[in-house]
């Protein structure tokens, strides 16, 4: 029995020295194995392909980032038209548990109010509201309420704030704006907001025009500020670095060209119920692109309007030209001397291979000149000249005068457009502007030769840039690419060009004028539908317009095109010209107030008191249009140190009640001044001067006040 226990015991005793020993050689392999580890973490800096030296700095960069501020887009006369400002969405507490330190409630107490306000000032049904307020999950902390609840202006949230409600917040995020609203908005472009993951902040991106092809320059550098305590994580990488906020890019938009164009093109828009509408103005003597619009548009505040199209038709979306090419073939043809203007042919068809070259009368009008025939826009004269030209020596001219490339104007995603060029029937359509797609800035680009004695210049759209300093770091000037012609080329073009408006039978007698020469070719191109062919029917075509003026010493070149018109002919070519005639009547305007004697200077008057403002005006013998009642003056246009001419009518604003000026003798550029200044809509019917309105000058007027206007 003894040697029972003592073996039981000695058995024990092993048990409890193997157990140990087992415990020990595990402790030991676990030591080892955190001890690999560690070191293979402290070598290495990565766990679970995470680097931790990165995440740490991560940690505190998030920290002590300073976001740079985004850089400024001005228009030509310094008005901001891409800025910098704060956006807020609105959100309820409605979690009755929320209280502060002090026991105060933080959620929404009086339903009522809160449903008020916010369906005043963000115009959201009260439904919505209240379904909001009353989610079905009860243990739902806040709410939000939609879109109309986001991206609201600072002026909507002191709104709201003022009725001081318990239970609404807001949060802010930086924003841009764009004050003119659609102003050249396919030029300027948009941003949007992209959350920065490696900083834990949203950071704004250009997605089109100016805002994407310069977003680097505009979006500057963010700033890391040190730590004393943790300088070493910062400094290790040189991440530790002062802010630079964004360069600020000035425009060539002239803002007065600029509305007055987005006015016109939008009423043509509307009333031909066209597909799109494209116009564009620059000056040919320096490239500066003045002004451009296009129909459909979008608001680059929120982007509606975007879906129904993505695309700067100016560069973004080749065409097929139709005549206004022709221009083109006829410099070409005089220039290699292939051209006799004087030589007859037999208009109507010409038949190359298989296939037949239609004149767009098909009769044609029997033995003509060539002179006459580019004046009734023959097809069939256009083809004669590239057989006399060879397809080598055509194709040079095509490419001497920049096409099949982009232009390199200075916005993004611009096509270079293409041709059919195999077969002689392919390279005879392209001498009138079919097998062959361009864009329209590089029919504007190539038309610049002909004003310019056979140089062609490029068109450009930013003026300058500056630092945040307002320092020029880049300035653009006038831009020599190529020439093409002669100079003698060029003035022959030229007068083709102008006889093409001035001769009664020419088709482009619509587009004559009073008060200037003009130089221009019109086209009408078919559009090629999906199935490969021509569509049929004059609604399927794009109208264009390619004009110089004055057309002895061509100062600006002015394209528009309108792609599937509702309706044909005469009314069509009403339309363009209500699109021509006002905007080139008030470039040339502008041209004669900057060279003209009776040249003055705009004076300050902003934060003058009313009367002394009407007085200091009168006295530089202006005439100034008093818009308000307000005590102090709070805009003015033109702004100040701008060039006016002696009796111009300038434009102050005071705020408060607003009364219906006499408008009659105003241009439709005064007109869209008042709108822009007081925000009420006018309704402008034809063009030229005003001669009737429907509101009573003196009456009181209401932003909802439907004001019209007749113009001749």
């Amino acid at each position: 029995m003894a040697n029972n226990k003592k073996r039981k015991s000695n058995n024990d005793k092993q048990n409890r020295n193997s157990f140990g020993n087992t415990l020990m050689f595990l402790a030991i392999i676990i030591f080892l194995l955190l001890g690999f580890r560690f070191l293979y973490i402290s070598v290495g800096k990565h766990v679970q392909s995470i680097n931790l030296n990165k995440a740490t700095r991560q940690l505190y960069m998030r920290e002590q980032l300073t976001p740079a501020q985004r850089g400024t887009i001005y228009d030509a006369e310094g008005n901001p038209i891409a800025e910098n400002a704060n956006k807020y969405s609105v959100y309820a507490i409605v979690n009755n548990s929320q209280r502060t330190s002090s026991g105060k409630p933080m959620y929404v107490t009086d339903e009522s109010d809160v449903i008020n306000v916010l369906h005043k000032n963000l115009k959201i049904s009260k439904s919505a509201i209240i379904k909001t307020l009353h989610p079905k999950n009860k243990q739902i902390f806040q709410v939000e309420f939609g879109p109309k609840g986001r991206n609201i202006s600072e002026k909507t949230k002191n709104a709201i704030e003022k009725h001081h409600l318990n239970g609404i917040y807001f949060s802010s995020e930086n924003a841009r704006i764009y004050p003119n609203s659609n102003f050249a908005n396919y030029l300027i472009g948009f941003t949007a907001s992209v959350m920065n993951k490696k900083y834990g902040q949203s950071s704004l991106v250009g997605r089109m025009g100016l805002e994407k092809q310069f977003n680097k320059q505009l979006s500057g550098i963010d700033g890391l500020k040190s730590d004393t305590s943790n300088s070493s994580i910062l400094s290790s990488d040189g991440l530790d670095q002062h802010v630079k906020n964004g360069d600020n890019i000035y425009t060539t938009i002239d803002p007065d060209i600029e509305s007055l164009m987005e006015n016109q093109v939008n009423n043509v828009y509307k009333k031909l119920n066209a597909k799109n509408v494209i116009a564009c103005l620059i000056n040919v003597k320096n490239g500066k692109i003045l002004a451009a619009a296009q129909r459909p548009t979008f608001n680059p505040n929120n982007s509606k309007g975007l879906s129904k199209e993505w695309n700067n038709l100016l560069i973004s979306e080749p065409f097929e030209p139709g005549s206004i090419m022709k221009t083109i073939c006829v410099a070409a043809a005089i220039n290699s001397h292939h051209y006799r203007g004087k030589q007859l042919y037999l208009s109507g068809q010409m038949r190359i291979g298989d296939a037949v070259v239609p004149d767009w009368q098909q009769t044609g009008w029997g033995y003509i000149s060539f002179d006459k025939g580019f004046l009734l826009s023959s097809n069939v004269a256009m083809a004669k000249l590239e057989q006399k030209m060879g397809a080598k020596v055509w194709l040079k001219y095509i490419k001497k005068f920049g096409f099949l490339k982009p232009t390199n104007v200075g916005l993004p995603d611009e096509s270079a457009g293409s041709t059919n060029y195999k077969v002689p029937i392919d390279q005879a359509n392209t001498a009138f502007g079919q097998g062959i797609t361009v864009t329209p800035m590089q029919m504007i680009q190539a038309y610049t030769a002909f004003a310019n004695n056979g140089y062609m210049i490029k068109p450009y759209l930013v003026d300058k840039i500056t630092d945040s300093n307002n320092r020029v770091i880049r300035r653009n000037k006038r831009t020599v690419i190529g020439h093409p012609i002669s100079k003698e080329t060029a003035e022959h073009t030229l007068h083709l060009l102008t006889e093409y408006v001035s001769k009664s039978y020419a088709l482009g007698h619509f587009l004559k004028m009073k008060e200037y020469k003009v130089a221009a070719k019109t086209g009408i191109a078919q559009i090629v539908g999906t199935n490969g062919k021509y569509m049929s029917g004059y609604t399927n075509t794009v109208n264009s317009i390619c004009a110089l003026v004055p057309a002895n010493k061509p100062k600006y070149m002015m394209f528009i095109s309108v792609r599937q018109p509702d309706i044909a002919y005469k009314p069509l070519d009403n339309a363009l010209f209500s699109i021509f005639k006002p905007v080139i009547m008030e470039a040339m305007s502008k041209e004669s107030e900057n060279s003209g004697n009776s040249q003055l200077t705009m004076p300050k008057v902003i934060n003058l008191v009313t009367q002394d403002a009407e007085n200091e005006l009168k006295q530089k013998k202006l005439n100034p249009v008093i818009l308000g009642n307000g005590s102090k003056i709070l805009k003015q246009y033109p702004q100040s140190n701008t060039s006016v001419l002696k009796k111009q009518n300038v434009f102050i604003y005071s705020g408060g009640e607003i009364t219906m000026p006499n408008m009659k003798s105003w241009s439709v550029h005064d007109v869209l001044i008042f709108e822009r200044l007081t925000g009420i809509k006018v309704k402008i019917v034809g063009n030229g001067i005003v001669n009737k309105q429907n509101i009573p000058a003196n009456t009181v007027l209401k932003r909802s006040t439907k004001i019209r206007v007749s113009c001749n």
